[in-house]
Protein backbone atom coordinates (compact mmCIF):
# COMPACT_ATOMS: atom_id res chain seq x y z
CA UNK A 1 0.00 0.00 0.00
CA UNK A 2 1.29 3.37 -1.04
CA UNK A 3 1.88 6.25 1.75
CA UNK A 4 -0.31 8.68 2.55
CA UNK A 5 0.82 11.57 0.80
CA UNK A 6 0.93 15.32 2.75
CA UNK A 7 1.11 18.49 2.40
CA UNK A 8 1.44 21.00 5.05
CA UNK A 9 0.78 25.02 4.26
CA UNK A 10 1.75 27.03 7.20
CA UNK A 11 3.53 30.42 7.52
CA UNK A 12 5.20 29.79 11.12
CA UNK A 13 8.52 27.36 10.75
CA UNK A 14 8.07 25.86 14.61
CA UNK A 15 4.49 25.30 13.70
CA UNK A 16 4.99 23.10 10.38
CA UNK A 17 8.11 21.80 11.96
CA UNK A 18 5.49 20.59 14.89
CA UNK A 19 2.97 19.27 12.58
CA UNK A 20 5.76 17.33 10.24
CA UNK A 21 7.21 15.55 13.37
CA UNK A 22 3.26 14.43 14.46
CA UNK A 23 2.45 13.48 10.95
CA UNK A 24 5.57 11.53 10.68
CA UNK A 25 4.56 8.98 13.36
CA UNK A 26 1.89 8.12 12.17
CA UNK A 27 2.11 4.65 9.85
CA UNK A 28 1.93 4.93 6.41
CA UNK A 29 2.18 8.99 6.20
CA UNK A 30 4.84 11.15 4.33
CA UNK A 31 5.25 14.36 4.92
CA UNK A 32 6.02 15.28 0.70
CA UNK A 33 6.13 18.78 0.80
CA UNK A 34 6.13 22.04 3.56
CA UNK A 35 4.85 25.75 2.24
CA UNK A 36 4.62 29.41 4.10
CA UNK A 37 1.64 30.42 1.78
CA UNK A 38 -1.12 29.97 0.00
CA UNK A 39 -0.35 29.82 -3.61
CA UNK A 40 2.12 27.57 -2.72
CA UNK A 41 -0.16 25.05 -1.29
CA UNK A 42 -1.96 24.89 -4.62
CA UNK A 43 1.02 24.64 -6.58
CA UNK A 44 2.85 21.91 -4.37
CA UNK A 45 -0.74 19.68 -4.09
CA UNK A 46 -0.14 19.63 -7.85
CA UNK A 47 3.23 19.00 -8.44
CA UNK A 48 3.71 16.59 -5.17
CA UNK A 49 0.46 14.22 -5.72
CA UNK A 50 -0.66 15.20 -2.53
CA UNK A 51 -3.54 13.02 -0.70
CA UNK A 52 -4.01 15.43 2.21
CA UNK A 53 -3.51 19.11 2.76
CA UNK A 54 -3.19 20.48 5.95
CA UNK A 55 -3.89 24.24 5.84
CA UNK A 56 -3.64 27.43 8.31
CA UNK A 57 -6.86 29.02 8.10
CA UNK A 58 -4.33 32.27 8.45
CA UNK A 59 -1.12 32.80 6.00
CA UNK A 60 -0.07 35.27 3.37
CA UNK A 61 -0.73 35.27 -0.22
CA UNK A 62 -4.11 33.35 0.11
CA UNK A 63 -5.76 32.38 3.42
CA UNK A 64 -6.63 29.08 4.02
CA UNK A 65 -10.07 28.79 2.95
CA UNK A 66 -9.33 30.38 -0.36
CA UNK A 67 -6.24 27.16 -1.06
CA UNK A 68 -8.65 24.80 0.02
CA UNK A 69 -10.85 26.13 -2.97
CA UNK A 70 -8.43 26.68 -5.32
CA UNK A 71 -7.35 23.15 -4.07
CA UNK A 72 -10.46 21.14 -4.66
CA UNK A 73 -10.91 22.77 -7.88
CA UNK A 74 -8.00 21.93 -9.29
CA UNK A 75 -7.55 18.58 -7.69
CA UNK A 76 -11.17 17.11 -6.65
CA UNK A 77 -9.06 13.84 -5.20
CA UNK A 78 -7.25 15.90 -2.69
CA UNK A 79 -8.47 16.04 0.96
CA UNK A 80 -7.72 19.56 2.84
CA UNK A 81 -7.96 20.25 6.38
CA UNK A 82 -7.88 23.08 7.96
CA UNK A 83 -6.27 23.92 11.07
CA UNK A 84 -5.90 26.98 13.10
CA UNK A 85 -6.11 28.31 16.72
CA UNK A 86 -10.09 30.19 16.02
CA UNK A 87 -13.20 28.87 17.23
CA UNK A 88 -15.74 30.47 15.00
CA UNK A 89 -18.87 29.25 13.47
CA UNK A 90 -18.84 31.57 10.25
CA UNK A 91 -15.33 30.68 9.63
CA UNK A 92 -16.03 26.48 9.92
CA UNK A 93 -19.09 27.07 7.28
CA UNK A 94 -17.06 29.08 5.00
CA UNK A 95 -14.38 26.56 5.17
CA UNK A 96 -17.34 23.62 4.46
CA UNK A 97 -18.50 25.62 1.64
CA UNK A 98 -14.50 25.90 0.14
CA UNK A 99 -14.33 22.20 0.29
CA UNK A 100 -12.42 21.35 3.39
CA UNK A 101 -13.08 17.84 4.10
CA UNK A 102 -11.64 18.76 7.97
CA UNK A 103 -11.55 21.46 10.83
CA UNK A 104 -8.77 21.08 13.55
CA UNK A 105 -7.49 22.80 16.29
CA UNK A 106 -4.00 23.48 16.48
CA UNK A 107 -3.69 21.97 20.03
CA UNK A 108 -4.91 18.45 18.19
CA UNK A 109 -2.69 15.35 19.29
CA UNK A 110 -1.34 12.99 17.18
CA UNK A 111 -4.56 10.45 18.02
CA UNK A 112 -6.57 13.13 16.36
CA UNK A 113 -4.57 14.12 13.48
CA UNK A 114 -4.68 10.19 12.81
CA UNK A 115 -8.32 10.09 13.12
CA UNK A 116 -9.01 13.22 10.99
CA UNK A 117 -6.41 11.63 8.14
CA UNK A 118 -8.55 8.13 8.66
CA UNK A 119 -11.88 10.01 8.24
CA UNK A 120 -12.04 12.44 5.34
CA UNK A 121 -9.60 9.61 3.05
CA UNK A 122 -12.64 7.10 3.98
CA UNK A 123 -15.21 10.35 2.35
CA UNK A 124 -16.40 11.69 6.16
CA UNK A 125 -16.31 14.76 7.28
CA UNK A 126 -14.05 15.74 10.43
CA UNK A 127 -15.21 18.36 12.88
CA UNK A 128 -12.36 18.60 15.96
CA UNK A 129 -14.06 17.34 18.90
CA UNK A 130 -12.71 20.40 20.83
CA UNK A 131 -14.08 22.82 18.47
CA UNK A 132 -17.73 20.86 18.43
CA UNK A 133 -17.94 21.11 22.63
CA UNK A 134 -17.30 25.21 22.26
CA UNK A 135 -19.59 25.41 19.44
CA UNK A 136 -22.17 23.34 21.42
CA UNK A 137 -22.01 25.85 24.54
CA UNK A 138 -22.23 28.92 22.28
CA UNK A 139 -25.30 27.47 20.41
CA UNK A 140 -27.42 26.68 24.12
CA UNK A 141 -25.84 30.40 25.16
CA UNK A 142 -27.54 31.72 22.16
CA UNK A 143 -30.90 29.87 22.22
CA UNK A 144 -31.13 31.10 26.10
CA UNK A 145 -30.78 34.26 24.64
CA UNK A 146 -33.09 34.30 22.58
CA UNK A 147 -30.69 33.90 19.08
CA UNK A 148 -30.65 30.28 18.37
CA UNK A 149 -29.86 29.97 14.80
CA UNK A 150 -32.21 28.73 12.26
CA UNK A 151 -32.59 26.11 9.71
CA UNK A 152 -32.57 26.88 6.20
CA UNK A 153 -35.34 25.36 3.95
CA UNK A 154 -32.88 22.95 2.13
CA UNK A 155 -31.24 22.15 6.01
CA UNK A 156 -35.31 21.37 7.02
CA UNK A 157 -36.08 19.17 4.52
CA UNK A 158 -32.35 17.17 4.68
CA UNK A 159 -32.94 16.57 8.33
CA UNK A 160 -36.63 15.77 7.45
CA UNK A 161 -35.21 13.02 5.39
CA UNK A 162 -32.48 11.77 8.12
CA UNK A 163 -35.18 11.26 10.38
CA UNK A 164 -36.54 8.65 8.12
CA UNK A 165 -33.76 6.79 8.53
CA UNK A 166 -32.77 7.80 4.65
CA UNK A 167 -28.99 7.66 3.78
CA UNK A 168 -27.38 10.26 1.75
CA UNK A 169 -27.75 9.04 -1.47
CA UNK A 170 -31.57 8.10 -0.94
CA UNK A 171 -31.53 11.92 0.32
CA UNK A 172 -29.85 12.88 -2.95
CA UNK A 173 -32.11 11.43 -5.53
CA UNK A 174 -34.97 12.35 -3.47
CA UNK A 175 -34.37 15.86 -3.76
CA UNK A 176 -32.24 15.94 -6.84
CA UNK A 177 -29.08 17.35 -5.52
CA UNK A 178 -25.88 15.19 -4.86
CA UNK A 179 -24.71 13.15 -1.85
CA UNK A 180 -21.94 16.43 -1.54
CA UNK A 181 -24.74 18.87 -1.24
CA UNK A 182 -26.22 16.37 1.37
CA UNK A 183 -23.49 16.34 3.59
CA UNK A 184 -22.35 20.17 3.39
CA UNK A 185 -26.01 21.24 4.86
CA UNK A 186 -25.92 18.32 7.58
CA UNK A 187 -22.47 19.84 8.21
CA UNK A 188 -24.17 23.67 8.79
CA UNK A 189 -26.73 22.24 10.60
CA UNK A 190 -24.58 19.97 12.81
CA UNK A 191 -22.88 23.65 13.67
CA UNK A 192 -26.26 26.07 13.66
CA UNK A 193 -27.69 22.88 16.36
CA UNK A 194 -24.62 22.65 18.21
CA UNK A 195 -24.54 18.97 17.78
CA UNK A 196 -22.22 16.23 15.96
CA UNK A 197 -24.21 13.57 14.97
CA UNK A 198 -27.48 13.31 12.88
CA UNK A 199 -29.76 11.61 15.46
CA UNK A 200 -28.69 14.59 17.44
CA UNK A 201 -30.07 16.90 14.79
CA UNK A 202 -33.16 15.82 14.52
CA UNK A 203 -33.79 15.76 18.02
CA UNK A 204 -32.11 19.38 18.55
CA UNK A 205 -34.52 20.52 15.55
CA UNK A 206 -37.27 19.22 16.97
CA UNK A 207 -36.81 20.41 20.63
CA UNK A 208 -36.43 23.94 19.51
CA UNK A 209 -39.49 23.51 17.08
CA UNK A 210 -37.61 24.18 13.90
CA UNK A 211 -39.18 21.17 12.51
CA UNK A 212 -42.76 21.26 13.44
CA UNK A 213 -45.24 21.49 11.45
CA UNK A 214 -43.31 18.53 9.13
Amino acid sequence: MPPIRVLIADDHPMVRQGLSTQLASIPDVEVVAEVAGGREATAASLRDAVDVAFLDLRMPEGDGIAAARAIREARPSTRVILFTVEVDRDRVEAAIRAGADGYLLKEAGTPQLAEALARVLSGQRFIDPALVSILMDRAASAESEGRGGALSPRQREILLEVERKASDREIADRLGISPETVRTNLDRAFLRLGVATRAAAVAEARRRGLLAGA
